[in-house]
């Protein structure tokens, strides 16, 4: 039987041999170049058999940057435990190999860490890799790291979807909060502005992410006042929960949404 493997490598030279050896060992490859492309790619791939995928575990990304392809691994492994894609073998292979990143790869779902260059022998044992049933986590990584890695990463590319950098005002935000909570009352065109703002973001969920993404960076009264209406508190039962009068919530609330304006800005 032919298996399926696909390549994420941005190195020409290190793509071309991995496609040469992988197709010399009974594969049929797929290159890649980004980590973007791959998940796309992976995505919609309908492949009912089990595949290899070999992950330049340090592919430089410029349409994610400063993510590493830990990032995929972990995407494609709770696609596959979640039962929408066959079994992956994932493979990390690497120049620069270090304790954390190889902790990294096996702790988002790959089974083994291989040096560069790809060799005829670690070819064939990548062909044998194939035939056998998907390992189970090793005793060393906790489950908990790598259940919460997969959805950390999940939301980092989710929030990739965020639209182009614009300049944002105070009004948009309260138009986005307006859709997003029931702590926001706006006018029609106000709400429909916000729907807008939403779609911009792809969707309620990802408008979510980028807005939960600014409270590590706000001020702590900012950042619970944010988190209580990201939950959907009524600003009466916030008043009421921080002991604030109306007009002094309503003061906390404008300084709030003018901090959110400068961070959504700054992208």
């Amino acid at each position: 039987m032919s298996y399926h493997a696909f390549v994420v490598e941005d190195s020409e030279v290190h793509a071309t041999l991995a496609e040469l050896l992988l197709q010399e060992a009974g594969f049929e490859v797929t290159i890649w170049r980004s980590i973007r492309q791959a998940w796309h790619w992976f995505e919609h791939d309908q492949t009912k058999q089990p595949m290899l995928g070999l992950l330049d575990i340090k592919l430089p990304d410029p349409t994610l940057p400063r993510l590493e392809s830990t990032v995929l691994a972990a995407a494609i492994s709770d696609a596959v435990a979640q039962g929408r894609h066959a079994p992956v073998h994932l493979v990390a292979i690497s120049s620069e190999l270090t304790p954390q990143r190889e902790w990294a790869a096996l702790a988002t779902g790959c089974s083994a860490v291989l040096s560069k260059p790809l060799t005829p022998l670690k070819a064939q044992w990548l062909a044998e890799l194939i035939t056998q049933p998907m390992p189970t986590l090793s005793d060393e990584i906790s489950a908990v790291a790598f259940r919460q890695g997969q959805l950390d990463v999940l939301n980092l590319l989710e929030l990739q979807q965020r639209p182009p950098r614009r300049v944002w005002q105070i009004e948009d935000v309260r138009n986005l909060l307006a859709v997003l909570t029931a702590g926001f009352h706006v006018g029609e065109q106000g709400r429909e502005a916000g729907l807008n703002l939403q779609h911009e973001f792809g969707g309620s969920t990802a408008a979510h992410v980028a807005l939960r993404a600014c409270l590590p960076v706000l001020e702590s009264e900012q950042a619970r006042l944010l988190g209580l209406l990201l939950h959907g508190v009524a600003q009466q039962t916030i008043a009421g929960r921080l002991g604030l009068g109306r007009r002094k919530l309503e003061g906390q609330i404008e300084q709030l949404l003018q901090q959110l304006a400068i961070l959504l800005s700054q992208g």
